[in-house]
């Protein structure tokens, strides 16, 4: 996430909410807003390069109508794009034009279409189902008004026991696919909730495996539609092939210098994240100018029965989790979800070596770190079909020689769908040259083994 702007005031009502400690104890929510211009064009000097800071809540249209205006028209002089996370229930047409015109990135906090899956977000109050259904699709208007203004929306849903229980999974799911094809949303990253009142936990946090089993049914989901970018079941895809950009659910995060999220607070001063993990009445009170990693040094050497990550094939990968998800509500341990983790995790390895035989996923490496070219330099030929598995000296030898070893084809035989006639593949060469896709190789191995006729080794 980067840099947040945080706006505590809100006008939400989700009993579980991390920043209800501090909403009990502090009871002013003023701000300054010229110290908090002034920290943002601060914090530009320092990494011009950082992520587009996100106004943040709370609800951050509780400000004025022009502060919320200074704000995304400074952020913009600097970074050429805002960024903004609403309930959106407060989304008026002339703030609409003011995303349009400062190029506002909005994400929008909603766990469902019906009252029954959005009741977290409403949960504080005796509000009748009725109210809540009415905010619901209020905000789902907004959205979709946004959406026709050619604004950016993703959505930011939270797994609760109200929407992703068994019963209930089938129904949020059915959700986020009309959120992709009635509103053309296909940005979205639901985050497991965290329930640190005992009396609350047991009605709205979801058990490790309740979690596990909703993370591997929406990541069936998602891997079925490229266009969706769900998170984090991309983020695991990434990382088990390599890639290990991903959001702050994987990453090092230090309690004591929080750099997945900086937050600019009300009074201009810098804080860090304030689900980090060490809070007392909802603010962070361990602090450091540089990061420190000694949870992480700490957690892969101790047992996982006594809250570690020692001999855990994922730990390069997930690092144990988010602090403040840490075992017994100590982010010294590893998260208390961290079964959920695994299960997310065994099923996507088990997806892509369903697709690729041969893969060696990242965690086939552990303890060690593999780059993307190791784990994909590892595909075989193993799995092709017999007439695949040629010399590659022999393939070498140029298209005429490798036209005449390959018998004519009637119907699809051992070959795949796309192996079509020689006389439509060596049409293609002419008309692309030598090589398909310009002259400049891949590699040794082409896209799949396709062609072999066309002119060797792509």
């Amino acid at each position: 996430m980067g840099l947040t702007i945080k706006i505590l005031k809100c006008n939400g009502l989700c009993k579980s909410c991390y920043e209800n400690a501090i909403r009990s104890k502090h009871k002013n929510f003023d701000y300054d807003i010229e110290k908090i211009l002034s920290r943002i064009e601060e914090e530009y000097r320092k990494c011009p390069k950082s992520r587009v800071p996100c106004l943040h809540g709370g609800e951050p249209l509780l400000l004025k109508f022009d502060d919320v205006r200074r704000l995304l028209e400074k952020i913009y002089s600097l970074w050429g794009s805002t960024s903004i996370q609403t309930n959106g229930t407060l989304i008026t047409d002339e703030h609409i034009e003011l995303f349009e015109q400062y190029r506002t990135a909005v994400g929008v906090s909603i766990d469902g279409d019906t009252w029954e899956l959005n009741y977290g977000r409403w949960n504080a109050k005796r509000l009748s189902k009725e109210e809540i259904q009415r905010k619901t699709d209020l905000v789902l208007n907004i959205m979709k008004k946004m959406r026709e203004a050619g604004i950016s929306v993703s959505v930011i849903a939270l797994l609760r026991k109200y929407n992703a229980r068994r019963e209930k999974i089938g129904d949020f799911i059915q959700f986020l696919l009309r959120l992709r094809d009635e509103f053309g949303v296909f940005w979205l990253r639901t985050n497991k909730v965290i329930v640190h009142d005992p009396k609350q936990r047991a009605e709205e946090e979801l058990t490790p495996d309740e979690l596990g089993e909703a993370f591997c049914k929406i990541a069936d989901v998602t891997l079925s539609d490229s266009r969706l970018q769900w998170l984090p079941y991309r983020d695991v895809v990434d990382l088990l092939t390599g890639h290990y950009d991903a959001t702050c659910n994987f990453t090092k995060c230090d309690v004591w210098h929080t750099a997945s999220e900086r937050a600019i607070m009300s009074d201009g001063c810098l804080s860090n994240c304030l689900q980090g993990g060490a809070s007392q009445d909802g603010i962070q009170i361990l602090s450091a100018s540089q990061e420190r990693y000694e949870r992480y040094e700490v957690l892969n050497q101790f047992p996982q029965e006594v809250g570690g990550c020692k001999d855990c094939k994922y730990w390069f990968l997930c690092y144990g989790g988010c602090p403040a998800e840490g075992i017994d509500g100590d982010w010294r341990n590893r998260s208390k979800f961290c079964k959920a983790w695994q299960m997310l995790f065994s099923y996507v390895e088990e997806k892509l070596k369903a697709i690729f035989p041969n893969l060696r996923v990242a965690s086939d490496f552990y303890p060690l770190k593999p780059p993307v070219s190791r784990i994909f330099d590892s595909i075989s030929d193993s799995t092709w079909r017999s007439e695949r598995r040629k010399s590659i000296e022999v393939l070498k030898q140029g298209i005429t020689e490798k036209i005449e070893l390959i018998p004519e084809r009637r119907g699809h035989g051992d070959r795949p769908h796309g192996d079509h006639t020689d006389e439509s593949l060596l049409r293609q060469a002419r008309e692309h040259g030598d090589r398909p896709h310009g002259d400049k190789p891949h590699g040794d191995r082409a896209h799949g083994d396709h062609t072999d006729e066309l002119g060797g080794i792509q």
